[in-house]
């Protein structure tokens, strides 16, 4: 070993600079992932830039905890014991760009936990016991582009939750408990209304798969102008159409559907630059001959594990990519026709 590879290694693992039972691989990353921590180290380098603390029995944040890092842009913390963090306990990490919460048996957030993370652009609360949000959580997330919340048990949100997020671009709900029916009217509220989406119109993702949501009220969606990713896999979606984008033109470029209980598609006419399509394992018998009408972007369609037996002959005319027709007219036949045509 070198002398230079010598300074290092003390510098990781006992040096001056570096926590007790924690890794420093920079002068300005910190890694704890001791499963015998119960706090957090509090001779933390003002250099430190990236805070990860993994693994460890941390259970409590309290307001104090985090009083001596000012200086954090990134606050990462996955698969500890979390079950409670002060409203307070961010309060001095007003630099703080990146911040994740995930893996935690935490159940519950204080209305102004966030309140000073003003510069905070990228917010993952991933596979944590969470059932619902409270009203105003994310207001002062002015600069927020993207905003996890998957693995939950989360089964409403409030109206307007989003309202201030004007620069959201990402958005991932799924695997919750999100139901019912997404309504427009404010007075048939069950989980979501055009509300939710409010002032988000910059979303270009949108992640919804793994709920129960049974039917999509037209133009749900309406607001979100710049959406270009719509999953909604393994939901309880009988019917749908392009109506829950509005009347107007759409820049959807993905739409997922596989999983859920389709029996009937209605038009897709406004989808004039949807690239991928994904009805596969729903209860699709048939197919009108105009619904790939003014689809003619489409590159990949996967209609497998349906009932349909038959397609009309003139249902991919429109499509631009013979390589899709072909593949996708194969795909459409039935076990007797594919042995008919190899023999």
């Amino acid at each position: 070993m070198s002398p230079g590879q010598e300074k290092w290694e003390d510098y990781s693992y006992t040096g001056e600079f570096c926590p007790y039972r924690c890794q420093c691989f920079t002068l300005v990353q910190v890694l704890c992932a001791d499963a015998t921590m119960t706090s957090l180290p509090k001779n933390i380098s003002r250099e430190v830039k990236d805070f990860i603390v993994m693994t460890t029995a941390v259970q409590y944040l309290f307001s104090h905890t985090l009083e001596g890092s000012p200086q954090l842009t990134k606050l990462i913390f996955l698969d500890n014991q979390l079950k409670s963090i002060h409203s307070q306990a961010f309060k001095h990490l007003t630099e703080l760009q990146e911040l994740e919460i995930s893996g935690n048996p935490l159940d519950h957030l204080f209305l102004g936990t966030f309140s000073k993370q003003g510069n905070l652009t990228k917010l993952l609360l991933n596979f944590n016991r969470f059932q619902t949000v409270l009203p105003g959580m994310f207001d002062s997330l002015k600069q927020l582009e993207t905003l996890q919340m998957k693995g939950n048990v989360i089964s409403d949100l409030p109206a307007f939750l989003f309202l201030n997020l004007q620069k959201l671009r990402v958005l991932d709900l799924s695997q919750n408990k999100l139901e019912g029916i997404l309504k427009m009217n404010t007075n048939l509220i069950n989980n979501f209304t055009s509300d939710t989406f409010h002032n988000v119109s910059l979303l270009t993702e949108l992640h919804l798969e793994g709920n129960m949501i049974t039917k999509l009220e037209d133009g749900i969606f309406a607001v979100l102008t710049e959406l270009q990713v719509l999953n909604l896999r393994g939901n309880l979606l009988t019917t749908f159409s392009d109506k829950v984008f509005g009347f107007g033109g759409s820049n959807l470029s993905e739409l997922n559907l596989k999983g859920n209980r389709l029996t009937e598609l209605s038009s897709l006419s406004s989808l004039t630059l949807l690239t991928n399509l994904i009805l596969s394992s729903n209860q699709l018998s048939n197919l009108t001959g105009d619904i790939f009408r003014n689809v003619t972007a489409l590159m990949i369609l996967d209609l497998s594990e349906n009932q349909i037996t038959s397609l009309p002959e003139t249902i991919f005319n429109d499509l631009l990519d013979w390589s899709v027709r072909r593949e996708v007219a194969r795909a459409g036949q039935g076990p007797q026709d594919k042995d008919q045509r190899s023999s």
